[in-house]
């Protein structure tokens, strides 16, 4: 067996989104901001149970016998630290912005 998908079946896997079903942990993905915060956060109502376990992974299922691996989706580390290159893009927004406030 060459292990290669058929034609019908290659499609079908291309078009697949990684671990996305229905889409509400994606959708539940939210920010809030103020003159000296910014939040990043998922979940509320069904998608909350799970943004945890897939940002840091960690213990699930009965009895928590299941260790599932961290899956990150939000640009955070474990120790809630912003990952380089998400700082590097919010700077540049905020000074585009501040630019275009100074009209320069």
């Amino acid at each position: 067996k060459k292990g290669n998908l058929r034609k019908p079946a290659q499609r079908a896997k291309e078009q697949m989104k990684i671990l996305q079903n229905r889409g509400l942990l994606a959708a539940s993905v939210h920010s809030k901001y103020g003159d000296n915060y910014t939040m990043i956060g998922a979940g509320g109502g069904d998608p909350g149970q799970y943004a945890r376990i897939h940002q840091l992974g960690g213990q699930a299922g009965r009895g928590l016998s299941v260790t599932l691996p961290a899956r990150p989706y939000l640009p955070f580390s474990p120790d809630l630290k912003l990952q380089p290159k998400a700082k590097k893009d919010l700077l540049k927004i905020g000074t585009e912005h501040l630019r275009q406030a100074a009209n320069v």
